[in-house]
């Protein structure tokens, strides 16, 4: 446990996690200063449609390879470093370099460690999840917490309901640990005993379900699949079946946020 306090340093942003563009522009709307947002080099689709939208708020942008990051965050000395869905890993005598360094992690910690843990939540069938700000340390996801913030799963949640539910709080949460930095804020060491790490990102043949199983011991890894990225599916007569949540009792949008 330590105390730690912000400043008001420039807060460089390393920014990979599409989607959650509003815990920028929430920090930009209460004036904190925004030195720099950093990006991967190679963006998904997605993560092109947040760069496009970050590009808007004329806070100064550029993309990095793995091999150029350290030389690109040694000019940034003295400033705060916020993470928010960053893929690459940044090495502990860089993270010195900082006042602060934290990351915003899209689940409740010490549980579910790790850059694709969102499908084991649900396959776990959790009722609740969350996001996390933690330090940045050697280990990954497993710094010192400063804030958590909660949100209730239903039985009818799938991938894509449970990340908008979570990045909806993500914000708030941010600017209010924040505020308590700026007091000054005590950190909680993560439990070690209930630390759950999963190091495997999800490919599309991780979605194959074996149909032999009864429908109600299946219902969990259909919703942990995204219906347009990797559908659940199996295998019938050679043939590719997919699998889709769908209600008929709710309307098309609704049914679309599954």
């Amino acid at each position: 446990m330590q105390k730690l306090k912000y400043k008001n340093e420039p807060i460089v942003v390393l920014f990979g996690g599409a989607g959650r563009e509003n815990v920028i522009f929430k920090l930009i709307k209460r004036n904190f200063n925004l030195k720099k947002i950093i990006f991967p080099s190679k963006l998904s689709v997605k993560l092109k449609k947040s760069f496009l939208k970050l590009e808007k708020t004329k806070v100064g942008m550029i993309k990095t390879k793995p091999k150029q990051l350290i030389a690109v965050l040694k000019k940034y000395k003295k400033c705060a470093l916020l993470s928010v869905g960053f893929p690459y890993i940044i090495p502990e005598e860089i993270l010195s370099n900082f006042t602060l360094a934290l990351n915003l992690h899209p689940t409740l910690l010490p549980k579910y460690r790790g850059p694709s843990t969102g499908a084991y939540i649900l396959m776990n069938n959790e009722k609740k999840t969350g996001s996390t700000i933690h330090l940045m340390t050697k280990e990954v996801d497993g710094g010192d917490i400063l804030g958590r913030d909660y949100v209730k799963l239903n039985a009818f949640d799938t991938i894509k309901s449970m990340q908008k539910k979570v990045y909806r709080l993500e914000p708030n949460l941010i600017l209010s640990v924040f505020k308590k930095l700026k007091k000054g804020l005590k950190t909680v060491k993560q439990n070690k005993k209930y630390a759950l790490t999963f190091k495997k990102v999800r490919k599309p043949e991780d979605s194959k379900i074996n149909f032999h199983k009864p429908l109600i011991n299946l219902i969990n890894e259909i919703r942990a699949c995204d219906a347009k990225k990797f559908p659940a599916y199996f295998i019938y007569k050679k043939q590719k079946v997919c699998i889709k949540l769908w209600r008929p009792n709710k309307s098309k949008k609704q049914n679309d946020e599954l």
